[in-house]
């Protein structure tokens, strides 16, 4: 089971006109580093929060959610080497 849950709600701020992608607009609304999601995996709880942990994980987080709606069991990585 993968489920994200919101433990607290927190007023956003204003987005910055120079963010160019959804972690950095994660990161510049959120104006603190309180955990305010648990991840839950499996039998693993995570407690995250939005500033400082969602906006650095979020394209992991989407991979996942692709990875499960195709069907997969197992999940991976792939780095990439540049």
């Amino acid at each position: 089971m993968f489920k994200l849950e919101m433990v607290r709600t927190t007023p956003l701020g204003q987005k910055d006109n120079e963010d160019l992608s959804v972690s950095e607009a994660i990161s510049s609304t959120c104006s603190d580093y309180e955990t305010d999601i648990h991840l839950f995996f499996g039998d693993l709880i995570l407690c995250l929060s939005k500033r400082g942990d969602i906006s650095d994980i979020y394209n992991d987080i989407i991979d996942i959610f692709k990875q499960l709606n195709c069907g997969a069991k197992r999940f991976f990585y792939e780095l990439s080497v540049q």
